[in-house]
C-alpha cells in the first residue's frame, strides 16, 4: 500500500519541479535585459565623456595658441616701443654734446680722439671748431667705439653739417640710415650753430634695422 502511494506521488514531484524550474528561468531574463541595458548605458556614457573631453582639449589648444600670439605681438611692440624711446634719448644727448660741448678732453682733436672719454665739436657754446669737424671723417675708422662715447650704444649713427642753404659741407661721420623701404626706424635733430661767422646746421640721425636692437 505504501509502495503504490509512493509511486502515485512522483508524478506530482516531477511537476513541481518542472514549475519550478519554469518559474526560474522565466525570473532570470528580466535580469539579464537589465544588466545589458545598464552596460550599454555606461558604455554611451564612457563615449560621451571621451568627446567631451576631446572638445575641451581641443577649445583650450586654440586658446593657448591664440594668447601666445597674442603674447608675442604684445611684447615685440613694447620692445618696439622702448627701442624707440632709448634711440630718442640717444639723439638728444649726441645732438646737444656735438653743439655745446667741446667734448673730453677739450683738445681731444690734437691726438685725433686716440685719448677722448667724449666728443663734442664745440668751442664755444654754439659755436662749432672747423677743426674738431675736421676729426670727424678720420673717426669713423673707429665707428664702433666712438658712436658708443657719443652716446649712441647699440644703435646706429650719422653726423653732417648742413649749410645755410641746405648743402651739405664736407664734415661727416657715421652710417646714414638713407631710404631703405621703412627696413630701418630713425630719429633725426638738426642744430644751429656758428661755423667761423656762418650759420650752420648739425644733423644727427640716430638709427636701428626694424626689429634689431629693439631687445
Amino acid at each position: 500500500m505504501e509502495k503504490s502511494a509512493s509511486n502515485g506521488n512522483l508524478p506530482l514531484r516531477m511537476a513541481g519541479m518542472g514549475k519550478t524550474c519554469a518559474k526560474s528561468a522565466g525570473s532570470s531574463m528580466p535580469l539579464r535585459m537589465a544588466g545589458m541595458e545598464h552596460y550599454a548605458d555606461a558604455r554611451m556614457q564612457g563615449q560621451l565623456v571621451s568627446t567631451e573631453l576631446i572638445i575641451c582639449s581641443s577649445i583650450f589648444m586654440v586658446a593657448l595658441v591664440i594668447f601666445l600670439l597674442a603674447w608675442n605681438t604684445i611684447t615685440a611692440a613694447y620692445y618696439e616701443e622702448q627701442a624707440n624711446r632709448d634711440m630718442e634719448v640717444a639723439l638728444m644727448g649726441i645732438s646737444d654734446m656735438a653743439v655745446l660741448s667741446p667734448g673730453s678732453p677739450a683738445d681731444w682733436e690734437t691726438t685725433a680722439g686716440a685719448n677722448a672719454n667724449a666728443f663734442g665739436f664745440a668751442q664755444s657754446r654754439n659755436i662749432l671748431s672747423s677743426q674738431k669737424l675736421s676729426m670727424l671723417s678720420n673717426l669713423s675708422s673707429n665707428y664702433t667705439s666712438v658712436k658708443e662715447k657719443m652716446g649712441a650704444g647699440r644703435f646706429d649713427m650719422f653726423i653732417t653739417v648742413l649749410s645755410a642753404d641746405g648743402s651739405r659741407l664736407p664734415y661727416s661721420f657715421g652710417s646714414e640710415a638713407g631710404n631703405q623701404n621703412d627696413s630701418a626706424v630713425s630719429f633725426s635733430a638738426e642744430r644751429l650753430a656758428i661755423l667761423g661767422s656762418e650759420p650752420v646746421r648739425l644733423k644727427v640721425q640716430v638709427w636701428r634695422p626694424r626689429g634689431i636692437g629693439a631687445q
